[in-house]
């Protein structure tokens, strides 16, 4: 999945500081900039591209509905963020991804957010490559500094994965540290696309991007010295059928 750009455009700090709060914590959408003007906002989108709009319906001199009626000709979606439940109706009728109430929770927010995923998908169809890894991620249950949490992981950035006494450690590019895992490696392996990750040892599963050669039952990889251990190439046919086309 790519990152989401977004703007809020809301007469009301207090409604804007709270929705950035909430966007803190999720690593797939950046909001670019907010407007308790409507009026800039729409300068704005003249000139930037976006992909999300959350936006106020009572804003004083303008509405959220005129502000609908005054978008340039962009594909950006729209999220009503209202303090009144009579408008969810005549947003679904404007064909708004959602409508939300304020103050929003975390979990609605989310729930808003996976509409718009689908939404986003049917109007950008060139997200849905399957020729790249770079809109792909998933959540997985990472060690920080005191207990273990949900962190996004983009599939791009992960170079290898090893398990190493019995622990899961995922080598990511420009990390000098790998990120402890809590979970089994195939437990890993049932979220990872296999059409780009491949194993190759019980312990060893590598992103083929960053695939070198295979020699003397070794892998060797780009930017990581280590070599991976091969086994039994029965065992592990997707990584014998790459390695087929990849010898050195």
């Amino acid at each position: 999945m790519r990152k989401w750009n977004a703007i809020v455009v809301d007469d009301q700090k207090g409604s804007i500081d709270h929705l950035v709060t909430l966007f803190k914590k999720i690593e797939y959408v950046a909001i670019e900039a907010s407007f308790q003007d409507p009026f800039k906002a729409l300068k704005y989108l003249r000139v930037n591209q976006v992909d999300l709009i959350i936006l106020d319906v009572e804003m004083g001199e303008m509405s959220g509905f005129e502000f609908m009626k005054a978008l340039p000709r962009i594909k950006a979606k729209i999220i009503l963020n209202t303090a009144h439940q009579h408008y969810e109706d005549p947003g679904y009728d404007v064909n708004v991804v959602d409508v939300i109430l304020k103050p929003v929770s975390q979990t609605r927010l989310q729930v808003a957010l996976r509409r718009l995923d689908d939404e986003l998908r049917l109007a950008f169809p060139e997200i849905n490559d399957d020729e790249s890894l770079d809109h792909s991620y998933d959540f997985f249950q990472i060690k920080g500094p005191h207990r273990f949490a949900k962190k996004a992981l983009w599939f791009k950035n992960i170079i290898y994965i090893e398990t190493s006494r019995g622990k899961v450690l995922i080598h990511q590019i420009d990390q000098k540290e790998p990120l402890l895992a809590n979970s089994s490696i195939a437990k890993v392996l049932e979220i990872l696309p296999r059409k780009w990750f491949k194993q190759c040892h019980q312990g060893y599963v590598f992103n083929i991007n960053f695939f070198h050669s295979y020699a003397k039952n070794l892998v060797s990889l780009k930017y990581v010295d280590k070599k991976l251990d091969v086994g039994d190439l029965n065992i592990y046919p997707g990584f014998r059928d790459f390695v087929h086309n990849n010898v050195v």
